[in-house]
């Protein structure tokens, strides 16, 4: 039973012969699905998860390759962390 339409029914039922027996199950069984659905996807987001990793290592890697300076803690290499922290003159 959708809960939806079984809280339509309640709304429209009269009050002698209403019967919540029914609600939380239906409640129960809806958050069944959603934890079954939540549990296929994890293999979906630990694959997204690792190909992000992947392409932000590889990209990283090839930024660092191509980098004018190869000393990263001087202010003028473009990947130093150093040269953000630097106060403009």
């Amino acid at each position: 039973m959708d809960i939806d339409s079984a809280l339509a029914k309640l709304a429209h039922a009269p009050l002698d012969h209403v019967d919540l027996s029914q609600i939380e199950i239906g409640v129960m069984r809806g958050l069944a699905q959603t934890t079954l659905v939540i549990k296929s996807q994890r293999p979906i987001r630990l694959g997204a998860m690792t190909a992000a990793m992947i392409v932000g290592v590889s990209l990283g890697g090839v930024a660092a390759a191509s980098s004018q300076s190869h000393e990263t803690l001087i202010s003028g290499a473009h990947l130093a962390p150093s040269a953000l922290l630097a106060l403009p003159s």
